[in-house]
């Protein structure tokens, strides 16, 4: 059965350019994720409180931990030797080889240390662990393969099936009383619907190998994967310790402070995804004014929503955590508001990270988020005692300040990481008016009800962006040019 809306829309989708297009189907996706996402740890934090999500918060942390060592660097060496062109087969057959041998030293570990993890095991999310590393290691390869192909938009709609199957899975398992079990559920479910399908779409194949094949990707995820476990440690390492000083309702708190200030990197998060094979490519051409001028414009529009991002939840954080997640969690607010700014640090860390490895420099990445690591360690063990989770999002923000410096610093000679100047003017003053409107709506209308929260939320975005649109000629332009390719055009 042919649907008529779609076959109109899909034409127009693919008239619009390469990078436009993925990096739309790319944010597209996050914003469901993220939308649906919010939805279902608001329902989890409500029904299982702070100590249950802070359980499931640890489970997340082993999951990294352990998915960092039976990653081992190779699916990024597997995107980055596959988006060049060459021997993409025998690169992906030498990465399916040596994940699986990972993966087995690494579940052999895991069963031998079994009296480690009394935690797990009495929780029932010991064997539930194991079955989320092999169903994970299944999908990053399948997804991967696909990602270093070129095809952006399928990875992103295949990440779009994983997550909302997951959310699904947790939301039907933890309403039967599974509980954090049933949180740990939904992963497994979620890895399996994504890699079925992108699975149909991969275009490499398994293909004979040699030691050439091994010794390259070797060379790229030995260096990949320690700077992997830098990111993993600057994610997880607060967590940790705060569970460690601290308790499980700590945990929950600062969890869902951190899990919400991530909304001002949803856009970044975008055009990191879609810009990696196109740099990679542009770079292995020597085309830098085309990665200059790119890059540039994505720092400046990915700093379009996250500059309101910030300034919206600091102003109205206390009431965004009480309404939608709890009483409990509004003592993350403090956290929150330096949280928040950190975030905006970590745009240009994570840009920074994925320049360096696209210009085949893994090593200079391994530099940055391994002294950022350190810093992130040392930081938290120093604060979390005297201020406990307000000491670990301090912390959080500088080690994100000294990233994005780090960054900045190893690509000075290469690429500028310098956003637009005019949009990142035009962004901040528009948020500035945005915020004194929402502290006028905030003093003149307490928000006491989640529907006067809404009320100002919406307000204050709606003054945002007509602002901003009014201001930048060349953003109204943009976005008026998207339109007419979908085939929306104004009326004379």
């Amino acid at each position: 059965m042919r649907i008529p809306a779609v076959n109109k829309i899909i034409p127009r989708i693919l008239c619009i350019g390469r990078l436009q297009r993925q990096s739309i189907i790319s944010l597209a996706s996050l914003l469901i994720l993220t939308l649906t996402g919010f939805i279902s740890t608001m329902y989890f934090a409500h029904l299982l409180g702070a100590e249950g999500l802070g359980g499931y918060k640890i489970f997340l942390a082993y999951l990294a931990v352990f998915t960092l060592l039976t990653e081992g660097g190779i699916s990024a060496a597997m995107v980055k030797r596959i988006s060049e062109g060459g021997d993409s087969g025998q690169y992906y057959s030498a990465s399916v080889f040596l994940r699986i041998l990972l993966l087995t030293v690494v579940i052999a570990g895991i069963l031998i240390a079994k009296p480690v993890f009394k935690d797990l095991t009495s929780s029932g999310l010991y064997y539930l662990l194991i079955l989320t590393i092999i169903a994970g290691g299944t999908y990053n390869l399948i997804i991967s393969a696909v990602y270093g192909s070129g095809k952006v938009g399928i990875s992103q709609i295949s990440s779009l099936l994983n997550e909302t199957t997951r959310i699904t899975t947790q939301v039907i398992t933890v309403f039967s009383g599974l509980k954090s079990a049933g949180l740990a559920a939904g992963h497994i479910a979620g890895f399996i619907i994504g890699a079925a399908f992108a699975f149909r779409f991969r275009t490499v194949r398994l293909a004979r190998f040699g030691m050439e094949h091994i010794r390259s990707i070797y060379a790229y995820a030995k260096w990949s994967f320690l700077s992997g476990a830098g990111t993993t440690v600057i994610a997880y390492a607060d967590t940790i310790l705060v569970g460690y000083f601290l308790t499980n309702y700590e945990v929950g708190i600062y969890g869902i402070s951190l899990q919400f200030s991530a909304i001002a990197t949803l856009a970044a998060a975008a055009m990191i995804n879609t810009l990696f094979p196109q740099v990679s490519f542009w770079h292995r051409e020597e085309e830098y004014s085309m990665i200059k001028n790119a890059v540039g414009k994505s720092l400046a529009y990915a700093l379009i929503p996250a500059i309101p991002a910030v300034f919206g939840g600091i102003i109205l954080g206390d009431s965004i955590l009480y309404f939608l997640y709890g009483a409990d969690f509004a003592k993350g607010t403090t956290a929150l508001m330096m949280i928040l700014p950190a975030q905006l640090f970590s745009i240009f860390f994570l840009t920074g990270i994925m320049c360096l490895n696209a210009f085949n420099r893994p090593r200079e990445s391994f530099r940055i988020t391994t002294s950022s690591a350190a810093v992130n360690i040392l930081l938290n063990l120093l604060l979390i005692p005297f201020f406990g989770i307000n000491g670990s999002a301090l912390a959080f923000l500088v080690t994100m300040a000294f990233s994005a410096l780090y960054s900045a610093v190893s690509l000075r000679e290469t690429l500028p990481l310098k956003p637009d100047i005019p949009v990142v003017k035009d962004t901040i003053m528009a948020s500035v008016v945005m915020a004194a409107a929402v502290l006028m709506l905030k003093e003149v209308f307490p928000p006491d009800s989640w529907q006067v929260l809404f009320i100002i939320v919406i307000s204050g975005s709606a003054c945002y962006l007509l602002i901003l649109l009014r201001i930048n000629r060349t953003l109204k332009e943009d976005i008026l040019k998207i339109l007419a390719d979908f085939g929306f055009t104004a009326k004379k």
